[in-house]
This record gives C-alpha cells, structure tokens and sequence, in this order.
C-alpha cells in the first residue's frame, strides 16, 4: 500500500482555509486497511485551522486529534514525547497542562521554528496514527520550502504535482 499526504494552507493568514482541501490521502485501499482517519491541522499556537474527517469516522476522534495536534504545537515536539515519558517512569508527563500523551501530534517545523502540527488519531493503531501525522507534517514543511522558493523566483506557489 502507498499513501500520499499532502498539507497546504496560509499560514500567514491566520485563519482556516475556507476552499479546497488541505489534508488529502489518496490510496484505493487506504480506508480498508487503515480505518477512518480523522486530521487536524493547528497553527504554532495550537488554534485549530482545519480539520479533516471522512465519511463514518468516530466522532471522538475529533477532539483527540486537535488534542495531539496542539500538544505538538505547544509544547514545539511530536506528543508522542509524552507517551514515552509516561509509559517509561515519568507519570508526570500525564499531568502537564494541555498535554496530550498519545502519539499522533507532530509539529510542522520551517526554518527551524515550529509554523503548525498535524494531529491524527481513529487510525487502525497509534502506530498509524504517528505515521500518518508524520507523513503530513513532512508534506506540510515542504509546501512551506516550495513557497518560499516560488516566491523568490516570482511564481505563485503551485502543487508539486501541477508543475
């Protein structure tokens, strides 16, 4: 199975995107084998931007997703930091404000600083659920390089795969 995650929006802007989509996975067998995924997308200081949620995805993933994705924002590290703290002798780490100790959450880091976190929780296991935060986080970052670049050269910023 190949999965492609693709993240865009305007970080700048401040607010969520209102058209077109901005977490997008496309694979034939993707909901068969991975679930019903739910994404979210928060800027650096763990304000919601967007959220994506298939069709009969669980509800309660919703809020566990922006919750990962706002640890990893806040706290500038993926949260699953926190669930390696807790489930290695640091119960602590349960306790630390808006922390969510489950894997899932990652930052989208450019030019070294933390613009956004992706956060995805309803996949078939946390494991997934990392992988696919991971995936879209690094799709993310290098929409963000790509911009940067086709602004210095005075293109708008056009999808990779549209070039």
């Amino acid at each position: 199975m190949t999965a492609t995650a693709t993240l865009s929006g305007d970080a700048e802007a401040g607010t969520p995107r209102a058209a077109g989509p901005c977490f997008e996975v496309y694979d034939t067998e993707f909901e068969a084998v991975l679930g019903r995924p739910v994404a979210a997308v928060v800027d650096a200081g763990g304000v919601l931007m967007y959220l994506w949620r298939p069709d009969r995805a669980q509800v309660a993933s919703v809020g566990v997703a922006t919750d990962k994705a706002r640890t990893a924002a806040l706290y500038r590290r993926p949260s699953k930091d926190f669930e390696d703290q807790a489930a290695h002798g640091r119960p602590s780490a349960l306790h630390l404000a808006q922390a969510v100790p489950l894997q899932g959450g990652v930052p989208v880091v450019h030019h070294g600083h933390v613009i956004a976190a992706v956060g995805v929780s309803g996949a078939s296991s946390a494991a997934e659920d990392n992988e696919l935060a991971m995936l879209a986080a690094d799709a993310a970052a290098a929409a963000a390089r790509a911009s940067e670049r086709d602004a210095r050269v005075g293109h708008a910023a056009v999808p990779a795969a549209a070039r």
